[in-house]
């Protein structure tokens, strides 16, 4: 790429240096033909002052200069892209002061003291002035090249324009220059008859105009081509055609501008792209801008119909019109601390409108940053929805839940009172029936009474369970901690369904091997009624084999060392899983009823009421116990074959036997 740069840069000087130096070489013709005149003439040309000829190359020199410089320019503008500010900086210093010393040279040809009037113009303060835009816009390129190349090649444009007018005014000082000559050669006319001087001269003349023509003409083509491009493309016409230059350099400005051209088609669909985005986002979200004292700088449509107000009410006004005083003031102080500190904010606020009417908006609010300075914020935009409907609907769930706990409450309150009501009568009629039995009965009399018997207990188990249930389901009852014997609980229950149950048929085992202590803490009570629950079932619901009841009591493996949860007991505990499996071999149950297991008022069948008695209610009981318990319940079941029932409760292993004392 190098190479290729250092070419197209030597091209470029050259087409900036033809023109002045076939003017130089041309003046050169002139001068020397003149000499030869002014040796065969030197006494007539003695009259004739020679500073015609002086300034005529002076300006021919400061133009070739001038020239030069500007190439050198260009080529710093071009390689600028590839160059840090400080190079950039460096090699423009460097060009600057050549201006300023072709400044200097040029002070030496004009002189403002004397005016002089071309074309109605004073020509010395014409090329003054077009010197010094010259100069100011090739300053601003060179500065411009170390922020945008892209606008640094438009000022180069602009340059090459002030450029072709300072030659123009240099040709017409130039042609001034040659007109006073050629007037001064009139008073020689007849002492040079047999020679063609002026004819030679004015030939000259009109060549090095016509060279200088063509040449600029040549090069500022390719130029003039680009800069109407670019013309084009910033009034937003992107319909240009890119021609097919053989020239290598003004082939790489229309390479820029293409890119340009691609950037400009970006950035439409990018706006595009906004404006459509803040079309669908005014169409769900009411957004405002401030500034960061929180007046109001811009609203949208769906901002001024939800708050009454004009958009001219409430452009400059403070967003505080709005207040409803439902928030404190530090409410609002924390809201500025968080957004001024570059946060976003978000809350629930209620907000008024301008006839006084209350409204709840979703509130965001964000901070704007400077785009000159990225870490100062230069307000905020606070996007709202307006959540006012699902306000008064939550209100209404709110009331709703109120009054359907009331209604649990009241509910739970009648089955309490009814059980307690039932169950002192049930109480009564068991006992009486029990006495009954004792008595001496004839077999038919015996039977009945033992079917009232049986009718009452299921009666009294029905009422107790209805009466757990409810007070598991309106949470009246809690979890206790306080220390049992975990080995002798679990064998009270097991012991006590097995004095109950006279089978021959059927074996209950109970394994408690790997319990590694004894002493814990938890609810005994509420274990034993879980256990009771699932060793009863297992027993109910197997006509003959084995109900297994397996025991174990592990640290925890994710806490082996933690502290007591309650503060009651100051001794050291250890946390532990209690794991507990209940195995039958008795009907099993369908996988199509286990997820409704757990149900109340569930059984495996319609008709195990009939055949097995119970109430449904045993194990949704045993599930919420669990559950209050912080346990978990699990079960595994095969028609036919049997059923599996695993329990897993987080309990505590006590390591001082007074705990154990103490229950």
């Amino acid at each position: 790429m190098k190479p290729n740069k250092v070419s197209r840069s030597l091209s470029l000087q050259m087409r900036f240096l033809i023109t002045p130096l076939i003017s130089v070489i041309l003046t050169l013709l002139l001068l020397f033909s003149t000499h030869q005149i002014l040796r065969s003439q030197k006494n007539t040309f003695r009259e004739i002052s020679d500073s015609n000829l002086i300034e005529i190359s002076e300006t021919g020199q400061v133009i070739s200069a001038l020239n030069n410089s500007h190439s050198h320019i260009v080529t710093l503008l071009m390689e600028a892209e590839n160059l840090d500010e400080e190079k950039i900086y460096e090699r423009g210093r460097t060009d600057l002061n050549y201006l300023h010393q072709i400044e200097t040279r040029l002070k030496k040809i004009i002189q403002p003291h004397q005016p002089l009037v071309l074309n109605n113009t004073e020509i010395f303060a014409a090329i003054n002035s077009a010197y010094d835009d010259y100069r100011y816009q090739v300053h601003s390129a060179i500065e411009m090249s170390t922020v945008d190349v892209n606008q640094a090649s438009r000022e180069i444009i602009l340059a090459n324009q002030k450029l072709e007018i300072l030659n123009h005014l240099f040709l017409q000082l130039s042609q001034y220059y040659s007109d006073r000559l050629r007037q001064s050669t009139l008073k020689i006319e007849h002492s040079l008859q047999l020679t063609h001087t002026t004819e030679l001269a004015l030939a000259l003349i009109v060549l090095m105009v016509l060279c200088a023509l063509y040449f600029s003409k040549k090069i500022t083509s390719g130029l003039t081509k680009v800069h109407m491009a670019l013309v084009e493309l910033a009034k937003g016409n992107l319909d240009i055609r890119f021609p097919e230059e053989k020239d290598a350099y003004i082939r790489g400005i229309w390479d820029a501008v293409r890119a340009f051209k691609e950037a400009q088609n970006r950035n439409i669909r990018f706006q595009r792209e906004l404006v459509m985005q803040k079309y669908a986002m005014d169409q769900h979200s009411i957004v405002a801008t401030t500034d960061i004292k929180g007046t109001i700088t811009d609203v949208n449509e769906k901002f001024c119909d939800i708050s009454g107000y004009d958009r001219d009410e409430l452009i400059g006004q403070n967003h505080r019109i709005l207040n409803s005083g439902n928030q404190p003031k530090d409410y609002w102080r924390q809201m500025y601390l968080t957004v001024s500190s570059g946060q976003v904010w978000r809350d629930e606020v209620l907000n008024k409108a301008k006839g006084g009417e209350y409204y709840w908006v979703d509130t965001s609010i964000i901070p704007i940053y400077n785009t000159e300075q990225p870490t100062k914020i230069s307000g905020y935009i606070a996007i709202r929805t307006d959540i006012t409907e699902k306000k008064a609907q939550f209100e209404k769930l709110i009331e709703a839940k109120i009054e359907a706990e009331t209604a649990v409450i009241a509910k739970s309150r009648f089955l309490n009172n009814m059980s307690h009501e039932l169950r002192t009568p049930m109480n009564g009629v068991i006992g009486m029936l029990d006495l009954l039995l004792k008595d001496t009965l004839h077999d038919s009399q015996r039977r009945r009474a033992e079917i009232a018997k049986s009718s009452a207990d299921t009666m009294l188990l029905l009422i107790n369970d209805i009466l757990d249930f409810t007070l598991l389901d309106t949470h009246q009852t809690g979890a206790r901690h306080q220390p049992f014997h975990l080995t002798n609980t679990i064998k009270s229950v097991v012991n006590k369904l097995i004095a109950d149950t006279v089978r021959n048929d059927l074996t209950i085992q109970l394994e408690t091997a790997e319990i590694c202590s004894d002493q814990v803490i938890g609810d005994p009570e509420k274990l034993k009624q879980i256990l009771n629950i699932l060793i009863s079932n297992a027993i109910k619901f197997t006509h003959a084999g084995e109900v297994i009841i397996e025991a174990t009591l592990s640290k925890s493996p994710s806490d082996p060392d933690s502290t007591p949860k309650n503060d009651t007991y100051n001794n050291s505990h250890i946390d532990c899983i209690f794991f507990c499996s209940v195995r039958d071999t008795g009907i099993g149950i369908p996988s199509a009823q286990i997820n409704t297991l757990f149900e109340p008022f569930t059984q495996v069948d319609s008709s195990s009421t009939r055949r097995y008695g119970g109430t449904g209610l045993g194990l949704a009981i045993c599930k919420k116990l669990i559950t209050l318990l912080e346990g978990s319940i699990t079960v595994t079941s095969e028609e036919g074959v049997g059923s599996e029932f695993r329990i897993q409760l987080p309990l505590q292993a006590s390591l001082d036997e007074r705990d154990i004392r103490q229950t």
